[in-house]
């Protein structure tokens, strides 16, 4: 779950990307979105803590066009690498899952 994580709102534009959470994975999505709430509810369903960031999809920022298109979800690990697709984020938190949950 989020747990006592920060949710962070990213506007985009001319914005970097925000720097890489090293303790906790990240997903990058929109509210509104089902894809999205797909990788939360997989991820929140296994225990997994991760910190949401809200982006503005009217607003694309040149990162976000590179990783994925502009698209989301987006997973980034602490290692800061990125993963796309909901069925792969799914699939990622039943791996990434302890035993038993």
């Amino acid at each position: 779950m989020t747990g006592g994580l920060e949710e962070m709102y990213y506007n985009a534009g001319d914005l970097p990307k925000p720097e890489v959470n090293s303790e906790h994975l990240r997903v990058y999505g929109h509210q509104l979105c089902p894809f999205v709430q797909r990788a939360y509810l997989a991820l929140s369903c296994k225990d997994i803590e991760f910190q949401k960031v809200n982006m503005n999809l009217d607003q694309k920022a040149q990162w976000h066009k590179d990783i994925n298109g502009g698209l989301v979800p987006i997973l980034e690990t602490p290692s800061g690498k990125f993963f796309n697709e909901s069925a792969f984020i799914v699939q990622f938190a039943l791996e990434f899952a302890k035993p038993n949950q």
